[in-house]
């Protein structure tokens, strides 16, 4: 599956370790399946988890 991330969509890594984050479009769609549905919270003052592969292990980092 290929993608492309959107223009001034990608935040670049920091010297600290944070960003390096981007939209990405999807080259052609997925296909149909048992997805999860996605939905619009407000994520003021929630604790939010993002998940992915930080060089520090454990694979999520909760943030506000």
């Amino acid at each position: 599956m290929s993608a492309r991330v959107l223009p001034d969509c990608w935040v670049p890594p920091t010297v600290d370790g944070r960003g390096d984050l981007a939209l990405l479009e999807l080259a052609t769609p997925l296909p149909r399946g048992p997805f999860a549905p996605l939905r619009r919270l407000r994520s003021w003052g929630r604790r939010v988890v993002i998940c992915g592969y930080p060089q520090t292990g454990g694979g999520a980092h909760p943030s506000r």
